[in-house]
């Protein structure tokens, strides 16, 4: 273990609480649990995006065991992970505490230092955009917040981070627009419809999720046409006495017999 280097030991914030539910979890390592509370302490509300070399200096680890630290946090379902692109490039990277902690940490107005260091890149999502040209990778908690979509409550936090991980961030953005341009109401049940149906499917990029779209609305084309050719009965229920049942089965019983002497009449033709 590498020596601890504390650069900022006046961070504005009284101290940190480790809820039960962590200190008692049998499948957080010690240094694990101590990663999710400083990840959470540096979350100003737009995630934490503080360096592997942060973390690695903070706890007195190299900078490859802070990411392997972090990345068994997020393959446990204890964090969310979104990484923001110029081109191919990583320009930042947004770690999220799945379930927020319930602390008494006395936070900045702008954030700590260590996450405004790495922060000069960042720019707010203001529209929701389907243009497959932007090459900057959305952030789905910010678009979802924009589509006016509640993720971050209850139980809907866990489950939209567990998509996130599973989906990846890229679709998980698509099932919002699609949800923000399909739904009357956007809202957290529609769109988690959709990010079912993407799982359910096994899809795994947004060209396979605009192909199975694709093919549904042709199915569902096929049965609309259906429906328009499918023949309208008149049925005499109210001059006949009849229920709707009784006058389908007797017009159904009259085209058979009507189809029945028709093929009698062709057979004598054939006959002769």
């Amino acid at each position: 273990m590498t020596s601890r280097k504390v650069a900022k030991n006046n961070r504005d914030f009284k101290g940190v609480w480790i809820p039960k539910k962590y200190w008692l979890d049998e499948n957080l390592r010690p240094m694990e649990m101590l990663f999710i509370v400083e990840i959470d302490s540096l979350d100003n509300g737009e995630g934490c995006f503080a360096s592997n070399k942060h973390f690695a200096n903070f706890f007195g680890v190299t900078p490859g065991r802070a990411s392997q630290i972090i990345t068994s946090l997020k393959e446990k379902g204890y964090v969310v992970i979104h990484n923001k692109y110029s081109g191919k490039q990583i320009i930042r990277r947004e770690i999220r505490v799945v379930n927020k902690l319930n602390t008494p940490i006395k936070k900045t107005k702008g954030g700590y230092l260590e996450n405004c260091e790495e922060s000069n890149t960042h720019k707010s999502n203001t529209s929701i955009s389907n243009d497959d040209d932007h090459r900057t990778a959305q952030n789905p908690f910010d678009l979802a917040r924009l589509a006016g979509i509640n993720v971050q409550s209850g139980l809907n936090l866990p489950i939209f981070s567990n998509y996130i991980n599973r989906l990846g961030s890229d679709l998980v953005c698509y099932a919002i627009k699609r949800t923000n341009d399909k739904a009357d109401h956007p809202n957290w049940s529609y769109l988690q419809t959709v990010l079912k149906s993407l799982d359910d499917h096994h899809v795994k990029t947004v060209k396979e999720a605009e192909e199975l779209s694709a093919k549904y609305r042709q199915r569902k084309g096929k049965s609309s046409s259906m429906q328009r050719e499918r023949p309208h009965y008149h049925l005499p229920t109210n001059d006949a006495g009849l229920t709707q049942t009784e006058a389908l089965q007797r017009i159904l019983a009259k085209e058979a017999e009507e189809d029945r002497l028709k093929a009698e009449q062709q057979k004598k033709e054939d006959k002769s």
